[in-house]
């Protein structure tokens, strides 16, 4: 999936901790901490730098309804942290938009096990999203999965 292997871990950090925001000093410290400071922080850059292209501006997929990528890459994200539902609910409303509707279906009666509050309502009062476009598609890819 990614070239290296602190692409990905960065990538899972940044999953499992988001929404809040990281120091980069924190990052250097957890990947690159046997490294001179100098080098430490040019890794860091060129690793944001790989995941942003990877990613899509902003890291978010669904805003440029690449929702196959978005897909392959919560894929990456369950395996290096299975359970992770912030990327579950991403994979079930990628894949009802990318037009696999059953697989959404059945993500989305797992997730409700697991999440019974799930609701468009509860999605939109604390799922946070950094424009109303990627609300919006998150929302009706999770409204085309059966959530109400």
């Amino acid at each position: 999936m990614f070239a290296s292997k602190k692409a990905a871990g960065l990538l899972a950090f940044l999953a499992c901790t988001a929404p809040e925001s990281q120091r980069r000093e924190r990052l250097i410290d957890l990947l690159w901490g046997s490294h001179f400071e100098t080098q430490a922080r040019q890794n860091l850059r060129q690793t944001l730098y790989v995941l942003r292209r990877a990613l899509g501006d902003a890291s978010i997929l669904t805003a440029g309804c690449r929702f196959t990528e978005a897909i392959r890459y919560t894929s990456e994200a369950l395996r290096l942290r299975p359970g992770f539902q912030g990327a579950q609910r991403l994979r079930c409303a990628s894949m009802a938009m990318a037009g696999r509707i059953n697989e959404a279906q059945a993500l989305l009666a797992a997730l409700r096990r697991e999440q019974p509050q799930l609701s468009i309502d509860w999605i939109r009062e604390s799922v946070p999203y950094q424009t109303p476009r990627l609300i919006k598609h998150f929302v009706e890819g999770m409204r085309k999965a059966g959530l109400t």
